[in-house]
């Protein structure tokens, strides 16, 4: 059973870029290479433990929250094989086995090195597949479910947030043409938990046709960065365009930044020598950790590192903090640890101490495979790994209902 959503669409945090083959495009643009089995950076010392086994099925894309004394994982979801070749929502036969949601959650106590099982979800949208957390669906203070928002007025895929009884997300607003109306106006939609009731705060500014959004709250207003094509834009370049929603409605205009050229089709752009000095436009996710905004920098492939910089929300003005030059595989997780920077790879975790601003290296998850749906958290100072699915599911292979912990 598929019910309507009791959250806002999720959204992936780490935008997939397109592939492209060998000399493919103009200089400036490469092909993705294969990472390195291993990073070249010194070890922190320590080692991964093994969690006890949870009440949980194997499974991944859970997610999780914290609440400041336990590790709350759940939702995500399997593959049904079965459902190959069978007919899907459109009518057509299915490319691949379809996913199966998984309505049950634990939570790891840290201390204890203990699971208790949690009540089940309520019935988790599919659009929480994409969400590595659980904060929009958990009220970690009093350790309960969020009440059911229903569907936003609005097409979105980030997670949204809570902000005191009012859940927020962005997206767009659709046209009448739905999904294929190039016209996408963006917009903030707002949920009262008090009336029960959603309100829609329009972008205020030139219709940017959308295609994609991130956003990240300070604590005080919701930057959004919007990546626009074609208006606003010189010579039809790419844009992105950064302003600033408060929870009055209010909007503030920040910054918009232009690239000359798109990217020709299939390639991967590195750093744009035509951008505006001092200012990153091709960030992929943008991140709070409670005094500064860090952008994650994609002008160059992730697959040849990531660009770290902090982002003035006054004027949109970018300064460099730290880049990460080893190879990666493929949808890396970047979390935060106060102001320490971690990444997450497949079985590699990168750390950045921002008191001495060195990257180290984790040893490797003792669990090679399955690299895909990883549900990962921080549970204060010990990161957890958990579950995961194989990449392509071929025959005989097998969802991880594992855990590992690392004590940072």
């Amino acid at each position: 059973m598929r019910p309507r959503s009791r959250a806002a669409a999720a959204a992936v945090l780490l935008v997939a870029l397109p592939a492209c083959s060998v000399g493919q495009g103009p200089p400036g643009w490469v092909a993705w290479p294969e990472p390195e089995p291993v990073w070249d950076l010194p070890l922190v010392p320590g080692e991964w433990v093994e969690l006890p086994p949870s009440p949980l099925e194997a499974r991944g894309h859970a997610g999780t929250a914290w609440t400041g004394r336990e590790l709350v994982i759940g939702g995500g979801h399997t593959y049904d094989p079965q459902t190959l070749g069978q007919t899907c929502g459109d009518g057509a036969q299915c490319a691949g086995p379809m996913p199966v949601p998984h309505d049950d959650a634990a939570a790891y106590d840290p201390a204890a090195d203990s699971w208790r099982a949690l009540p089940e979800l309520f019935p988790v949208p599919q659009s929480i597949y994409g969400d590595p957390s659980l904060d929009v669906l958990l009220d970690a203070e009093a350790m309960t479910w969020r009440p059911e928002v229903g569907t936003p007025p609005i097409r979105t895929l980030e997670p949204g947030r809570w902000i005191g009884e009012q859940f927020v997300t962005a997206g767009w607003i659709e046209g009448p043409n739905g999904e294929q109306d190039p016209r996408k106006p963006v917009a903030v939609a707002v949920y009262d938990a008090g009336t029960g009731t959603w309100r829609t705060d329009p972008w205020p500014f030139a219709d940017p046709h959308q295609q994609e959004l991130i956003s990240v709250w300070t604590g005080t207003e919701l930057l959004l960065v919007v990546r626009a094509i074609g208006s606003g834009c010189t010579g039809g370049g790419v844009c992105r365009h950064l302003a600033a929603w408060s929870p009055d409605g209010t909007w503030r205009d920040v910054a918009e930044w232009r690239i000359a050229e798109p990217p020709p089709p299939g390639s991967v752009e590195r750093p744009a020598e035509d951008q505006a000095p001092g200012v990153a436009s091709q960030f992929h996710q943008l991140l709070w950790d409670g005094q500064r905004v860090v952008g994650v920098d994609a002008s160059s492939s992730w697959h040849e590192g990531l660009e770290f910089v902090v982002l003035d929300p006054r004027d949109g003005s970018t300064s460099p903090l730290t880049t990460l030059g080893e190879q990666l595989g493929g949808y890396p997780r970047v979390l935060l640890h106060g102001q320490d920077l971690l990444v997450v790879d497949g079985p590699r975790v990168a750390v950045f101490g921002s008191d001495d601003g060195r990257w180290r290296a984790l040893p490797p998850l003792p669990a090679q495979r399955p690299s895909n749906g990883r549900a990962v958290g921080l549970a204060g100072d010990v990161l957890v790994v958990w579950g995961g699915m194989a990449d392509d599911h071929p025959p005989g292979s097998v969802d991880e209902a594992r855990g590992w912990r690392f004590g940072l």
